[in-house]
C-alpha cells in the first residue's frame, strides 16, 4: 500500500504535478505582515506625492478637470484597492473632512484622525482590532497634504469647477501643506 503512494509522489515530483487539495482560494493567499503593509503604504504615498507634484504651478490657462483627477488622484485609490484584493486585506483611504461620503472615517479611525490632527509626529499605528466580528490587525498611516494637493484641497472658493459641482457637501478643503488630509487604513484578518 505504501509503494503506490510513494510512486504517485515520485511521479508528481518528476512531472511537476501537484496533489489535489481542498483549500479555498482565500486560504491560498499568503498572509501579509504589518511590515509588508507599511512598505506598500509607503510606495502608495510616494506615488501620491509624485502625481500631486504634477499639479504644482498650474495656471488658470490649464485648469484642473475631472480628467486631471482621473490621472492624478484616482490611480492611488485604484492601486490600493487592487493591492488589497490580491493580498486578502481590507484597505481604505479615510478622512473626517471628506469629499466623497464613502471615504468618511468612523469609529476608531475617526478618533485616530482627530488625535493625529493635534500631533503631526504620528505617522503610522499598528494595533489589534475587530471588523465585522472578526479579530485582526489594523495598520494606519498618515496622508499629509502636499503642495500639489492644494489645487483641489486648498481654499474652498478656489476649488476646481468640477469639484464644486459634483461634491456639493465637500468638506475636503481649506487645508495647508503638511496638514493631515486623511489616513490609509488597512485591516488584516487573523488566520484562525
Amino acid at each position: 500500500m505504501k509503494k503506490p503512494f510513494l510512486t504517485l509522489i515520485l511521479f508528481n515530483l518528476t512531472f511537476g504535478l501537484t496533489l489535489p487539495t481542498t483549500s479555498t482560494r482565500a486560504e491560498e493567499k499568503t498572509r501579509v505582515t504589518p511590515s509588508q503593509v507599511i512598505d506598500q503604504l509607503n510606495q502608495l504615498s510616494k506615488m501620491r506625492e509624485g502625481l500631486a507634484s504634477s499639479l504644482v504651478g498650474r495656471s488658470s490657462q490649464d485648469p484642473i478637470t475631472a480628467d486631471t483627477f482621473q490621472k492624478v488622484c484616482a490611480p492611488v485609490g485604484k492601486a490600493l484597492r487592487e493591492w488589497a484584493s490580491s493580498s486578502g486585506v481590507h484597505a481604505q483611504q479615510l478622512a473626517t473632512r471628506f469629499r466623497n461620503p464613502t471615504n468618511q472615517a468612523q469609529g476608531t479611525d475617526a478618533k485616530l484622525i482627530q488625535a493625529w490632527e493635534k500631533d503631526p509626529s504620528q505617522l503610522t499605528a499598528v494595533f489589534t482590532s475587530v471588523r465585522d466580528g472578526k479579530p485582526g490587525m489594523q495598520i494606519v498611516q498618515r496622508i499629509p497634504v502636499a503642495e500639489g494637493c492644494l489645487q483641489c484641497h486648498g481654499e474652498k472658493s478656489s476649488r476646481p469647477d468640477f469639484i464644486q459641482k459634483k461634491y456639493i457637501n465637500d468638506q475636503a478643503h481649506s487645508f495647508r501643506v503638511g496638514d493631515l488630509r486623511g489616513i490609509f487604513s488597512v485591516w488584516i484578518p487573523d488566520e484562525s
